[in-house]
């Protein structure tokens, strides 16, 4: 049988086994923490910090992503289309292409009043119009679709269901009554 080249380790401490109290002392601890152990809590510590700045680097890139979304690829499209649609409409109702450009960039925003003073008045305009319309909405919708499928929303919806959650179980507990699952409380004597 070969013997190891490795002597055993002599316990670091003042070789007092026994503990007044039972319980382990700080010759215990140095001891536990050598070689192995010590490395894989040090690989552990180093893996909870890694996982908590790629989950703050994530929330704010999703933070990123849904502000230039919302607050310039969103207009930026809406303007875009508002030019290419009210320009249609201007040139199918004998307006000057400003005017339609306003009348469609209200009509994709939602306003109940246009931005323009006019409206159409010729079969064509009309008709126009209802192209325009319909254009709109469905960008509008495509809009929406795009904002309320970033990550950043996903997780806020997820954050007040949660919250709404707890708030059921809160409500419930503090309203709760031995007496209201049989209507007891508002019996009739």
């Amino acid at each position: 049988m070969a013997e190891s080249s490795e002597e055993p380790r002599a316990a670091r401490g003042d070789g007092d086994e026994s503990d007044d109290d039972g319980g382990v002392d700080d010759d215990d601890l140095e001891n536990a923490l050598d070689g192995d152990f010590a490395l894989r809590l040090a690989e552990e510590a180093h893996a909870v910090k890694t996982r908590k700045r790629e989950a703050k680097a994530a929330f704010w890139h999703d933070v990123f992503v849904f502000w230039t979304t919302t607050m310039i690829v969103v207009p930026a499209l809406v303007t875009v289309f508002a030019v290419a649609i009210g320009a249609a409409l201007a040139a199918a109702e004998g307006w000057p292409w400003h005017v339609g450009v306003l009348y469609v960039f209200s009509m994709l925003c939602g306003m109940p009043n246009s931005l323009a003073d006019e409206n159409p008045e010729t079969d064509a305009g009309k008709v126009a119009d209802v192209v325009a319309a319909s254009w709109a909405w469905g960008l509008l919708g495509a809009f929406i679709g795009l904002v309320g499928n970033l990550n950043f929303v996903n997780r806020l919806v997820a954050a007040v269901e949660g919250f709404r959650v707890v708030w059921n179980k809160a409500r419930s507990i503090v309203h709760w009554s031995p007496y209201d699952p049989v209507g007891v409380v508002n019996a009739d004597p």
